[in-house]
């Protein structure tokens, strides 16, 4: 039942528009233009700060080969350009077809192509398309997102609960085997879809189906992305918590606890971080800071809902009691702050970070 709830309300939360894909704002050479004289390179100017997928850029000649080295150079974070040496030894009079395929801030695929002609033949038509992702690989990357949002979620909510939603701050998760369950199903979860997404990251920008899942050198490519570096961080911080989790549940005095707690909340801000970074970088750092703390108080409130749940079902009445409830102050309190948080915080955060679908 309760993660029912959960799942609902992350469905519902993530339904809000997303925001434009990057789009071609100008060429050089631009579309249809017929030039006299060999260029010296093409010139890509996006509406925004734009990755190069793998293989992302081309520029193929009259004869149907390419003419240019397949080495990109970024002059600046929403500009891509190619040299064009090859064409300043054997210039090829006809229509010259670049093609482009890029990453945009929000981390999904776009690509298109136009044409320009060196002579008196005219260029093409331009062209967009949504970066033609394999339905496969789209479809498993979008599973991965969720799993492992839904496991961030639920693992920073149950660490939060333990942390505050208990008189003087006892070890639920120790004395709770269900709660104990959850952080650790919600701690596999979260490591178990963001390795997906990494490993899937490489075929699903570069438009390529399951069988490059294993492709090391894509894998490296993806590696050396900023969304690739924000799922690697991701994955580091997720290794260190089950050591201070399991600290914090061995914890004999609150004193102790809320030393190794300090760990905890510097591990969730590192998430929450790591996920915020992955998205817009064009917006500055007050909206970067909205933005971890706009997921962090939703985490606590929504994976605060689980943990609560089972807390109140492993509490016993009277003296034998295994544990004991949870505290209504410290939870109605908890969870009135990250609601008020969470609201405070959506529209500046809405700029910092995509739907919380998405890996």
């Amino acid at each position: 039942g309760a993660l029912a709830v959960l799942t609902t309300a992350l469905v519902a939360g993530s339904a809000r528009p997303a925001a434009a894909d990057a789009f071609l704002v100008a060429a050089n050479p631009a579309d249809g233009a017929v030039l006299t004289t060999t260029p010296h390179e093409v010139m890509l100017t996006f509406s925004e700060p734009v990755e190069v997928a793998v293989d992302g850029f081309a520029v193929v000649g009259p004869d149907g080969f390419r003419v240019d080295p397949g080495v990109v150079h970024r002059p600046g974070p929403a500009v891509v350009t190619v040299r064009l040496p090859g064409l300043q030894v054997d210039t090829r009079p006809g229509i010259y077809r670049v093609s482009w395929r890029v990453i945009s801030a929000d981390s999904h695929p776009v690509g298109g192509s136009y044409a320009f002609s060196i002579g008196s033949r005219p260029g093409a038509a331009a062209g967009t398309f949504d970066g033609g992702a394999d339905p496969v690989v789209s479809a498993a990357y979008g599973v991965a997102g969720f799993v492992a949002l839904t496991g961030l979620i639920v693992l920073v909510g149950a660490v939060a609960f333990c942390l505050y939603g208990r008189p003087g701050g006892a070890p639920a998760a120790g004395a709770n085997p269900a709660l104990r369950r959850l952080v650790v199903t919600a701690w596999l979860a979260a490591v178990a879809g963001t390795l997906a997404a990494l490993a899937l990251r490489g075929p699903y920008a570069a438009g390529t189906g399951p069988g490059r899942l294993l492709d090391g050198g894509l894998l490296g490519q993806t590696l050396d992305t900023r969304y690739g570096t924000s799922l690697a961080v991701r994955l580091l911080v997720l290794g260190a918590l089950p050591v201070v989790i399991l600290r914090f549940a061995s914890a004999r005095d609150a004193r102790s606890r809320r030393g190794v707690g300090a760990y905890l909340v510097a591990g969730a801000v590192g998430a929450a971080l790591a996920w915020t970074m992955v998205r817009h970088t064009t917006t500055g750092p007050a909206a970067v800071t909205s933005g971890v703390a706009h997921a962090l108080a939703a985490a606590v409130w929504l994976g605060g809902l689980p943990a609560v749940l089972l807390a109140l079902r492993g509490a016993r009445p009277g003296p034998a009691a295994a544990e004991p409830p949870p505290a209504p102050a410290e939870v109605s309190g908890a969870g009135g702050a990250a609601v008020a948080t969470a609201r405070a915080t959506a529209a500046t955060a809405e700029s910092a970070t995509e739907p919380m679908i998405v890996a």
